[in-house]
């Protein structure tokens, strides 16, 4: 049999390494071959432990808009129930690895990735808090019955291409993010990214996925400044509310743009499962 792509997916056991060849199907490759008003849009969202009034401000938002989202749960809440009554939405997990860089001891890899899964079991999509990722993490996500991995932010030049999708030897299929709004903030800060206009991302050829934090979108985030100064506050969401920006620069902004750019030029949204399912309904 004659394949026009192939991938060589390596699964680790106790005592060997297992192989297996497998076809890139036609629907994966169409992925990146179809034309920007083609191809979804994928908004994806880390909750970062968002108290509620703030996790709900961006529920909201995706609920008013009436696209497809991913939601990366760092915790247990409530509204956990309104996310899972939406078939729009996707529970993704958000494990903290953190404190394992500080020899804080505590819990161990494993533990800390079992934990959130509990809490979203039904999760196949892992992006994990500060995009800590590794071998031996994928590993983990993979036999832990993750699926696909969100852990890699990309700035995208001029050239304006997205790396396309692509199985790792864990057999994590990985995906690419290639905006995301605390990293367009610090682009900001530091003068090289002052563009604000969402529909031109929309013009960038590949897998178009955006990451958003519901504290940047309650605050409407446009510089570092001002998310620091609010760090006191960030549970208290009435006084919280004192410390937003009101003007059209910011992440909230910019994703109320971004929905009008999309709902303009009919553009579809997309769960992040929803790219594991094209390429050959996951491993």
């Amino acid at each position: 049999m004659i394949f026009d792509q192939f991938t060589i997916l390596f699964h680790y056991t106790e005592s060997k390494l297992i192989y297996k060849v497998t076809a890139m199907p036609t629907s994966s490759r169409s992925l990146t071959e179809k034309t920007n008003r083609e191809s979804p849009v994928y908004l994806t969202f880390d909750v970062d432990w968002a108290c509620d009034e703030v996790l709900e401000y961006a529920i909201s938002l995706v609920e008013d808009s009436d696209t497809k989202a991913t939601f990366f749960i760092t915790h247990d809440t409530p509204l956990l129930a309104r996310l899972r009554e939406n078939p729009n939405i996707e529970l993704g997990v958000h494990p903290n690895f953190s404190p394992l860089l500080e020899n804080g001891g505590g819990a161990s890899a494993r533990e800390i990735l079992q934990d959130i899964h509990a809490v979203v079991p039904e999760a196949v999509a892992v992006r994990s808090h500060a995009l800590m990722t590794g071998s031996l993490l994928s590993d983990l996500f993979y036999k832990d019955g993750l699926r696909i991995e969100s852990n890699t932010y990309y700035h995208v030049g001029r050239e304006k291409i997205i790396p396309s999708p692509a199985y790792d030897p864990c057999g994590m299929l990985r995906v690419f993010h290639f905006w995301e709004d605390d990293c367009h903030i610090a682009w900001a800060d530091q003068r090289v990214e002052r563009d604000w206009d969402a529909g031109g991302f929309l013009d960038y050829d590949g897998v178009r996925i955006f990451d958003f934090h519901p504290i940047h979108l309650f605050l409407n985030t446009e510089h570092g400044q001002r998310y620091e100064s609010s760090r006191g506050v960030h549970r208290a969401p009435t006084e919280l509310a004192h410390h937003r920006n009101t003007a059209d620069a910011g992440a909230g902004a910019f994703f109320t743009d971004l929905i009008g750019a999309i709902k303009a030029r009919n553009i579809p949204t997309g769960k992040i499962a929803d790219i594991l399912h094209a390429f050959d309904g996951g491993i």
